[in-house]
């Protein structure tokens, strides 16, 4: 009898110090996040498990009187994400959405931008995970975490990265543009330092200018096969072209123009990226 009583606390002291070890891991991987929720989605209800920040608590506080995810999502949204964000959040947070995501993944990440208090934004991102036990339950965690440092980690890696293709590019007399399309507004048109020098415009121009600096320089003959060629790229997703442009000192450079398609789900806009190369030695 007494070994089985000493067996038990033995039992029980392991299982306390697994359970211990469990919470401090827990505790950490918390660490980050600023707030956290428990959601049933077959109710709508859910359980506030952490609110951190005055922001967070505030939240929490209104949270508590709506207690319905769907109310809550709409709320926060109109209360708290950049309006050039609202329709992706939105969409994004939706429960259809994110149980189509869990329903391939364990975990599902969005990231938006939210009004900041000593700033016009702060990122932040959103972690929806699956803690479902049984079938028939959309049991999930929604987790908030600031990212700020993590998006100018990456912007600094970014900008390394793109000095570093554009400082190789230059050297072959290689520009690197992007096109921006939407209904209703001018294109523009950005350019890297090398695309500024084949164009033969300064630095302080603006996008929609520069769209309009180019293509009122392509001699004229040849404008119907540059207006193909971006049909081609709408229609089709990529392209290539050679055409003659009028350089403002340096007279006619035979220019050889390639570019790609994406679409830019979050502002309903067409991107079009690519290169132009001075060929005239070789044409």
């Amino acid at each position: 009898m007494l070994n089985n009583i000493e067996n038990i606390v033995e039992q029980v002291g392991r299982l306390n110090k697994e359970l211990e070890n469990q919470y401090d891991i827990l505790k950490a991987l918390c660490s980050d996040y600023v707030s956290i929720y428990k959601i049933d989605f077959n109710t709508g209800k859910y359980e506030i498990y952490k609110a951190e920040s005055r922001r967070d608590n505030e939240i929490a506080e209104k949270a508590e009187n709506i207690n319905n995810y769907k109310a809550l999502a709409q709320w926060y949204a109109s209360q708290y994400v950049i309006q050039e964000d609202m329709d992706y959040f939105r969409n994004a947070t939706a429960e259809e959405t994110i149980m189509e995501h869990l329903s391939q993944n364990s975990n599902y990440i969005i990231r938006y931008r939210a009004r900041g208090d000593k700033q016009e934004f702060s990122y932040f991102d959103i972690q929806y995970v699956d803690v479902s036990h049984n079938p028939g339950e959309k049991n999930v965690i929604m987790a908030f975490r600031n990212v700020d440092a993590v998006v100018r980690k990456e912007e600094e890696m970014r900008q390394n990265t793109a000095r570093a293709h554009e400082e190789t590019l230059k050297g072959s007399g290689i520009g690197i543009w992007l096109i921006v399309m939407e209904d209703g507004v001018k294109p523009k048109l950005y350019a890297d330092s090398m695309m500024r020098e084949l164009l033969g415009v300064d630095d302080d121009i603006s996008p929609e200018d520069c769209y309009t600096w180019w293509y009122d320089r392509i001699e004229k003959d040849f404008v119907p096969q540059v207006n193909s060629y971006v049909e081609e790229i709408l229609t089709n997703g990529r392209s290539e072209v050679n055409y003659p442009y009028n350089h403002p000192t340096k007279g006619i450079m035979y220019i050889r123009c390639g570019g790609s398609k994406s679409y830019d789900d979050v502002h309903n806009r067409i991107r079009i990226k690519g290169y132009h190369q001075d060929v005239t030695e070789i044409m």
